[in-house]
């Protein structure tokens, strides 16, 4: 029998227990991971918005206050949050 020259290769790739458990654990986590960074950020957000309404409130009642809150982030916006750190500390 002569050979014809042409082999057939049949490849079959199989994805084994180990790795579906790896790719498993790995969606978990990604799943996981987003459920809990969805609060920070909500959280974040919303005390933005909560320190810029505050702002807005203590702005009509005391008018000097609110002047020379503006001149020094206007002049230094970094100071402005070095004190803002201070004072939360």
């Amino acid at each position: 029998m002569k050979p014809s020259g042409k082999s057939q290769l049949k490849y079959h790739q199989h994805i084994g227990l180990q790795s579906k458990s790896s790719i498993i654990s790995a969606g978990i986590l990604l799943i996981v991971s987003a459920v809990r960074l969805k609060p920070v950020t909500t959280t974040s957000s919303e005390n933005s918005i909560a320190c810029k309404g505050k702002y807005r409130t203590i702005r009509p009642v005391y008018p000097e206050i609110a002047a020379w809150t503006d001149s020094i982030y206007f002049q230094n916006p970094e100071f402005d949050e070095q004190e803002t750190e201070k004072h939360q500390a």
